[in-house]
């Protein structure tokens, strides 16, 4: 199956692994509103693109503790 990107509660992430999209640090960058967009667009999908699911393994689910 190949690999997606997903929208969690507070950011971007990929569907096969741990890893989660970290924008730029500051204001978005653009004069106008479309193009601050377009901008963060751009960047999550270069970074979605380039990350390497292997640097980003998923924690194995822990059985509930016993009461």
């Amino acid at each position: 199956m190949k690999r997606k990107m997903i929208q969690t509660s507070e950011t971007w992430g990929c569907s096969d692994c741990a890893w989660l999209f970290i924008p730029s640090p500051g204001p978005p960058v653009g004069r106008t509103f479309e193009e601050m967009k377009d901008n963060f667009r751009r960047e999550r999908d270069s970074a979605f693109a380039r990350h390497n699911c292997r640097k980003y393994p998923r924690l194995e689910k822990c059985a509930p503790l016993a009461s």
